[in-house]
């Protein structure tokens, strides 16, 4: 998990990297922070497998583009997908999405990986239908800041020395050190 920065030539759906996450997506948050970007998945029909002809028609592309603010909920874990995004040739126009997922240690994950293959997918139905139990609800700013001050006090981030420090980023753009976490930066040369 984490920010992820897309700037240079764009990500066209012709190349976009189609793959399936490792099972700490089973329950992936992403939030389009900056720019726009289009998720890219395959899909069984809108219904599921119980709609008529679905299956036999295999799976469905569907594209939803993302602006700044836009968050969605899904288990990137079990499905076909990629990202798309626009050319981005200056640094002011880069895109920047955040992903959060499921921080596993390696006995979880091991037990994780013991269920998949003892039920093939059988568990994604059960996990899905308590998802969707539920509304999604996203705290506020205030809750948001609230949780970074008692983390804070809890646990400094950072040394008192690199309390001013920033990060250079391509164009000379100056990016503090804090908000960088594990960024995933994505330059694109596709002509």
């Amino acid at each position: 998990g984490g920010p992820t920065v897309h700037a240079g030539t764009a990500i066209t759906e012709e190349h976009v990297g189609w793959h399936v996450d490792t099972l700490n997506s089973i329950h992936h948050l992403a939030l389009a922070a900056r720019g726009r970007r289009a998720l890219h998945s395959m899909r069984i029909g809108r219904g599921g497998k119980g709609e008529a002809g679905a299956k036999e028609a295999g799976p469905e592309a569907v594209v939803e583009w993302q602006n700044p603010g836009d968050v969605y909920v899904s288990s990137p874990a079990f499905f076909q997908h990629g990202v798309e995004y626009p050319q981005a040739y200056r640094w002011s126009k880069r895109c920047i999405a955040v992903q959060a997922r499921v921080l596993l240690n390696q006995a979880e994950f091991a037990d994780l990986v013991a269920a998949k293959k003892e039920s093939g997918c059988g568990f994604l139905g059960h996990f899905s239908a308590a998802l969707a139990s539920r509304p999604v609800v996203l705290p506020s700013l205030e809750e948001l800041k609230a949780v970074e001050a008692e983390l804070a006090e809890e646990e400094p981030g950072m040394a008192p020395s690199e309390a001013g420090a920033v990060f250079t980023g391509p164009n000379a753009a100056d990016v503090p050190v804090q908000i960088l976490g594990h960024v995933h930066y994505s330059y694109s040369f596709f002509r």
